[in-house]
């Protein structure tokens, strides 16, 4: 008998998921495997190459965001197909080195979406976008050969803010807004008795009735989504967000919420564990 755990994304906002990590560690309480994507996947594999959650937070309160992006200089700015350089590589590189998804010391998936055709991401505005890059996107879960890093940087590649990433022949991007908490491939890939998910994605709300059209189509997919996950799930954990999701100088907060989530969940994530 064994249990999953789902660790979604949503930039800083994953954050939260050192918080809960770290209530279940007090607890004792280890999932057999993790399934991730975007934030949700860096946390996750960091926590599945055995760095315990309290090694996390201290690394994670002295990120910022320029550790993650930074803007392409003028003139080469207008050469590029993407808002921002993807500068995280070289924080993660230190901590996971060559380590393979097959060293994990603890199941990982990790997401991100295929790009089946080439998407022109700089298009995000256009009639008919929504519908071409839902058509053109599938989940894709790494295989255990793939090096962790590149698997994490994939699942982390925001369009339009960051290029796609390649692996091999093909081309990957966050999955953010298309499946960011992906309980159901857990669910149909690893067949645990017990789903528990965390759910630290952002909320858009009347944002998107404000918003072009094709954007409101994507952000309204991915509720979509999340709910299609929630059913996936025997339990979700829902944090409390102090901030949005943009603010990496919040850490300290976002993981608070998540540990206050946790242990508001753990009564009841107890009584499924035990059940098993």
């Amino acid at each position: 008998m064994k249990w999953g755990l789902v660790l979604s994304g949503g930039g800083a906002l994953g954050l939260a998921n050192v918080g809960i990590l770290e209530v279940l560690e007090r607890e004792n309480l280890r999932p057999n495997s993790v399934a991730a994507s975007s934030m949700g996947a860096i946390i996750g594999a960091l926590y599945c190459v055995g760095i315990k959650p309290s090694e996390m937070e201290d690394l994670c309160i002295r990120w910022s965001l320029r550790d993650f992006l930074h803007h392409y200089p003028w003139p080469f700015r207008r050469f590029q197909k993407a808002l921002f350089r993807f500068t995280f590589r070289k924080k993660m590189l230190h901590l996971l080195h060559q380590t393979r998804i097959r060293d994990c010391t603890t199941q990982f998936l990790c997401i991100a979406g295929r790009q089946k055709k080439q998407i022109q991401w700089s298009n995000m505005l256009r009639k008919g976008f929504a519908e071409e890059a839902t058509r053109n996107l599938e989940p894709y879960v790494f295989p255990p050969d793939t090096r962790m890093l590149d698997a994490i940087m994939a699942s982390s590649a925001i369009p339009p803010f960051f290029h796609p990433i390649r692996i091999g022949i093909d081309m990957f991007v966050d999955l953010c807004n298309f499946a960011g908490a992906p309980a159901h491939i857990m669910r149909t890939r690893l067949h645990p008795d017990i789903v528990i998910a965390t759910d630290t994605a952002p909320r858009y709300g009347l944002l998107t009735r404000m918003l072009p059209p094709s954007w409101s189509k994507i952000l309204n997919a991915s509720e979509d989504l999340l709910k299609l996950n929630a059913k996936a799930a025997d339990l979700i954990i829902l944090p409390d967000m102090p901030a949005s999701t943009w603010r990496f100088d919040k850490a300290e907060a976002f993981i608070e919420a998540g540990r206050k989530a946790a242990e508001k969940a753990l009564p009841e994530i107890k009584r499924l564990i035990k059940t098993l």
